[in-house]
């Protein structure tokens, strides 16, 4: 538990703003990129970046703002508008679903990891990218049907192709396979806001 407590201190507070530069790969062992962590310190991350986005769109917008005499009233039309088509508008959206999952009653059964894969130059699992939820599924009937349904990934905000593809992450994942439990997507490849994550993934 100390060496997460550290990994979470390290990835909130030195790396998370930026991830410039830094290039990621696959350890040999995929599996061992996904740090079982708590709800909490799910929540915890998942509020950061939440936090980081928010201040950049406000920032953005504010800067652009100073350059335009407008009324407030047009102000908030546009920072309205630019909200709805927003880049990074899916991961606000998963977000809004695992805190959804944290009102629920389901809050604790769910199995919750970080995937902190090798940077390549320092060799060093720092930073996280990304945080994903899934649930068990155990078939009384048949333990052969035993699935780990992927509920839900929320993507840190600052990652993208360039430090590591994200069909690496779905390496890591179908890596968590065992003769117990199967990996089943379906359900996350019908959200809307994993179309991303499908259309990658699909293509490989």
């Amino acid at each position: 538990m100390g060496f997460l407590r550290m990994l979470l201190y390290i990835s909130l507070i030195a790396n998370s703003f930026s991830l410039q530069n830094r290039v990621y790969k696959t350890s040999k062992l995929p599996q061992t990129d996904l740090k079982v962590i708590s709800a909490q310190q799910t929540a915890m991350v998942s509020k950061h970046w939440f936090n980081k986005i928010m201040t950049d769109f406000f920032q953005k917008q504010q800067d652009e703002s100073e350059n335009s005499k407008v009324s407030q009233l047009e102000l908030a039309r546009r920072q309205r508008n630019a909200l709805e088509d927003f880049s990074q508008n899916y991961i606000l959206k998963n977000i809004n679903t695992l805190e959804s999952y944290f009102q629920s009653s389901m809050k604790d059964k769910y199995l919750y990891l970080a995937w902190v894969p090798e940077e390549v130059n320092t060799k060093s699992q720092k930073d996280i990218l990304a945080l994903i939820v899934c649930d068990k599924e155990d078939n009384q009937s048949d333990p052969q049907e035993n699935k780990l349904i992927l509920k839900c990934i929320i993507t840190n905000p600052s990652w993208s192709g360039e430090n590591i593809e994200s069909i690496e992450l779905k390496k890591c994942l179908y890596a968590l396979e065992s003769k117990e439990y199967k990996l089943d997507i379906t359900e996350f490849y019908k959200e809307p806001s994993n179309t991303r994550f499908k259309l990658d993934w699909s293509l490989q």
